[in-house]
């Protein structure tokens, strides 16, 4: 074959892409004399790849290509997908649309009504010289608009037809050849898929955020978009799966106003085409129209068309479906349509912001950004962006295009059901995630009270609690007012490991949801009408709970609006208190054994569901070297060897000891599901008269184990020597007693269900484990406010448990913490040896 003469910028074009170029040009049959290659457009309009106009001169008459060639720089190619995006162009060209316009052709479709695509002259998908050769559409008067101005009724019009043609030609696709359509499906790859596994995407989104905020004035404006913005990898991730969604079709990908070129004549349009494939993928429709209406459009322009344009498009689509007797109402019905654009309004609200950073730039910007991707890819070209500020038009087009953006999303319910509801948030909702926030919202909107506002307000202080953050929403409506106890997961990893947050959530979701109700309803089936509600268990009511990791939520009953309170956890329970506890437990306890009795296989399956934090502790092997690591804390704070060698010898062998009782239990016929966690933060009481109730609130460490843990946990946490010197035995005979009465509810007697001396052996043996757990409950819940925030802090900062041990060896106590801390310590040595426990 003989080498064709090229002339004129061939600049970037490697010796294979020419070669192929060659070889094209050689099958028109002309008498080429030359060839001719000149740049396109301007910097910014292309980042993808290289577009050219090639002028073949021959003898025989004059024909112009344009020419795609892909970049050969391999940090462009991997941070744009290079070699993705051309292999779907070139199974587009030439597969997917010469298949869809032979559908038209077979079904008798008029050819005004057919899909207009430019010609593929030749298509090279061998990476990394990738080439494809198009008609240019210029010779047949077709135009390019100017990207900064919003496209005109009419364009936008015959682009929606564009889409209806091309969307629906899919389903028709679908309908007549599945197999030809899932083939098709699996060869073109969405471009997004790539990017959401890297970790580094969402900081992408980040810096957005952080450049586009600064364009705002509007603080509530800076608020949606921080939140639009957040968790798009995972956004991303969940519509990935409409690949195979019935309602999804093969989009165009990329609808811009520099993909589009249209056709006028005396100033009236008649045609328009789109140009490029390179994003095309199977999903769903409303992705090519939230694209195109809001890249290519005004806000004061969708505020008054908006709607009209969906029912256009819909109107279209039923049309060139009715072309192969299809119908849109069953092929894909308005409501969907309607469902889709609310579903993939935040991941088009998110790639738009992206494409209005990159695109809205003038030619001088954009030859800077090009510069820093070829020099570092993606990372750099962000740092450009980052550091870079735009000049004044730019700032000014970009900042219409995101309020109007806003505005419009506002207008048409096209944020999430959150940022919907964020309007009415107010208060401490930092660090609560998007997905949170929703579940929160929807909780609130069942309450039914045409919610006015809903404001967060902070529970509590540092040291209260570690598992979770704790928030009060007080809602007011138009119909009532109403409060709830929010439990927020922390979504921090190396604090969620710590604290074992996933199963401390899913069990207490497992207890509200199964384990209470259950019991509750053992009772009301054993008690007469008669029975006063005090000796019901009492639980807060679960509003809803939500396990999805890591964005766990519980929403409680505020049980401060019926006058309970929790007592200072520096002080000892009065003994009315301690009993009125024992009394909760002592039912609580009961309804496991009646459970045991009657529905054995019920008591199976949520002893099974209930995960032992203590016993998945101790199996890591790590937990013993972190136990020594406290030892050696606790020791640093005692007075007296005696004492520290005390602790040392009792806690040396607990790892084993915990995971021993754990297998004991598993078929000990006195085990019980426990509260787990009975210490004083995790208690509410109300105190009328001489009259004590009281309700547990915490049963994120809730599992199956020996009652006395229960027991035991609670009169050595919450109470202290002088408390426990005169009432020990009485409040042990109380339980038994208050477990006795209760037990007798269900036809059942304690002597035999679970014997005085077997409660009094199972003191004995688990002794020592209380023992431990008090010691080392001491050392962290007697810390003050300041304390706690700090040893918070670093479970946040601190990746290895070692070096948080060690920090807490480390952290200076003050004094009163440190009095606070060795007096429980020495009070736990004291009562554990004189009671006999260890």
């Amino acid at each position: 074959m003989a080498q064709i003469k090229f002339e004129g910028d061939i600049t970037n074009i490697n010796e294979r892409q020419l070669e192929f170029v060659n070889e094209v040009i050689a099958k028109q049959n002309l008498q080429v004399e030359k060839v001719i290659f000149n740049r396109m457009g301007k910097a910014g309009d292309n980042f993808i790849s290289d577009v050219k106009r090639i002028v073949v001169e021959a003898k025989d008459g004059n024909l112009t290509m344009i020419i795609k060639t892909a970049p050969a720089m391999e940090v462009l190619r991997s941070s744009l997908n290079t070699d993705l995006m051309f292999k779907n162009e070139h199974v587009m060209y030439t597969e997917v649309l010469p298949k869809l316009l032979a559908l038209q052709k077979e079904a008798g479709v008029p050819e005004a009504e057919h899909l207009r695509f430019a010609k593929c002259y030749g298509s090279l998908d061998e990476a990394p010289n990738e080439v494809i050769l198009l008609e240019d559409l210029n010779e047949s008067d077709f135009k390019m608009l100017n990207k900064f101005d919003p496209l005109p009724e009419n364009c936008l019009r015959s682009i929606l037809k564009n889409f209806a043609i091309l969307h629906s030609l899919a389903f028709v696709l679908k309908n007549k050849e599945p197999e030809t359509y899932d083939l098709f499906k699996n060869k073109l790859k969405n471009t997004w898929e790539p990017k959401y596994k890297d970790p580094d995407f969402d900081l992408q989104f980040k810096m957005f955020n952080k450049v586009n905020s600064q364009l705002l004035d509007d603080d509530r404006q800076k608020e949606i978009l921080k939140n639009m913005l957040t968790d798009v990898c995972k956004e991303i991730e969940n519509l990935l799966k409409d690949k195979d969604n019935k309602y999804s079709v093969i989009q165009q990908g990329d609808a811009w106003t520099n993909n589009f070129m249209f056709k006028f004549e005396e100033g009236e349009l008649r045609e328009s085409v789109m140009i490029d494939y390179q994003a095309s993928a199977s999903i769903s429709p409303a992705s090519d129209l939230l694209f195109m209406l809001f890249n290519c459009t005004e806000h004061e322009t969708r505020s008054k068309n908006f709607v009209a344009w969906i029912d256009y498009y819909h109107l279209e689509l039923d049309k060139s479906l009715s072309y192969f007797d299809l119908k849109a109402d069953d092929i894909y019905p308005r409501d969907q349509l309607d469902a889709d654009l609310k579903r993939y309004g935040k991941i088009s609200f998110a790639i738009i912001i992206l494409f209005t950073n990159i695109l809205m730039r003038d030619s001088s910007e954009a030859g800077n950004l090009l510069e820093a991707l070829q020099n570092g890819g993606i990372k750099e070209a962000m740092e450009e962006m980052s550091k870079r500020k735009m000049n004044k038009e730019t700032a000014e087009r970009a900042r219409h295009r995101i309020v109007g953006l806003i505005d419009s999303y506002i207008q048409f319910g096209l944020l999430s059901h959150l940022i919907m509801a964020r309007y009415k948030f107010e208060g401490d909702f930092e660090n609560i995630t998007e997905t949170q926030l929703n579940f929160i919202n929807k909780v609130v909107q069942e309450q039914n009270l045409d919610v006015d506002k809903v404001v967060f307000l902070t529970v509590g202080k540092p040291g209260d609690n570690f598992g979770s953050n704790v928030k009060r929403i007080s809602i007011e409506g138009k119909k009532g007012t109403l409060k709830m106890i929010v439990k927020i997961a922390p979504i921090d990893e190396v604090q969620r490991q710590m604290t074992l947050t996933e199963i401390l959530f899913k069990n207490e979701h497992f207890m509200y949801m199964n384990v209470l109700p259950k019991f509750l309803s053992l009772q009301r089936h054993a008690f007469d009408l008669q029975t006063p509600e005090e000796d019901f268990l009492q639980f807060a009511r679960c509003y809803g709970s939500f396990t999805e990791a890591p964005n766990e939520v519980i929403i409680l009953e505020d049980l401060c609006e019926s006058k309970y309170v929790m007592m200072d956890k520096f002080n000892s329970l009065t003994s009315e208190c301690m009993q009125s506890v024992l009394k909760s437990l002592a039912v609580f306890h009961t309804l496991s054994y009646a459970l045991k009795q009657q529905e054995p296989e019920t008591f199976a399956y949520y002893k099974n569901e209930l995960v032992d934090v203590w016993d998945l502790m101790a199996h890591n092997p790590e937990f013993k070297m972190h136990t020594e690591t406290f030892i050696g804390v606790v020791q640093a704070i005692l007075d007296g060897d005696d004492n520290k060698k005390l602790v040392k010898d009792k806690l040396s062998d607990i790892v084993q000891l915990i995971m021993k009782l754990a297998k004991w239990e598993q078929n000990n016929k006195h085990s019980v599901i426990l509260q787990g966690d009975s210490w004083t933060n995790n208690i509410m009481f109300k105190i009328q008269d001489d009259n004590v109730q009281t309700i547990m609130i915490d049963f994120q460490g809730s599992a199956n184990s020996n009652p006395m843990v229960d027991v035991l946990y609670a009169i050595f946490n919450c109470s202290d020597r002088n408390t426990r010197a005169r009432h020990y035995y009485e409040w042990l005979d109380y339980y038994y007693s208050e477990l006795d009465k209760s037990l007798s509810n269900f036809g059942l007697k304690s002597n035999y269900i679970y014997p005085r001396d077997q409660m009094d052996a199972d003191m004995k043996r688990y002794g020592k484990l209380i023992f431990g757990m008090s010691i080392m409950l001491a050392n962290v819940l007697m810390r003050d406010t300041n304390e706690a925030l700090e040893l918070m802090e670093a479970m946040n900062t601190t990746a290895d448990m070692n070096e948080l041990m060690e920090s807490m060896g480390n952290q200076t106590l003050n004094n009163g913490t440190i009095v606070r801390v060795r007096r429980k310590v020495e009070e736990l040595i004291d009562c554990f040896t004189h009671y006999g426990l260890i």
